[in-house]
């Protein structure tokens, strides 16, 4: 998967702190998510900080989750822009 391969080769700037913050949501409850997330991303949207909680508490790796999370969100749109009736030559793959 393409999203795998750049994950694993970018490891500095946001991804290095994005890192540090799964590897931080692996033994946190999920009470202390938002304040972690605020402290290793600056971020307060709520909706990407418990999804990543999830995934680490799975003790799933962090390159191998978020890419299947974009595979699901590239496939899903795709799939709605085709019920939606958008031209093929608009598809990624067309």
């Amino acid at each position: 998967m393409w999203s795998y391969f750049l994950l694993m080769h970018y490891t500095n700037g946001d991804q290095g702190s994005y890192r540090l913050f799964y590897q931080a949501l692996q033994s946190v409850p999920v009470g202390e998510v938002m304040p972690i997330a605020l402290a290793y991303v600056s971020s307060e949207e709520p909706l990407s900080a418990f999804i990543l909680w999830v995934g680490a508490n799975l003790g799933l790796d962090k390159d191998v989750y978020v890419s299947i999370l974009n595979l699901v969100l590239f496939v899903g749109g795709t799939l709605l822009l085709q019920k939606k009736i958008v031209h093929g030559m608009f598809l990624c793959w067309s």
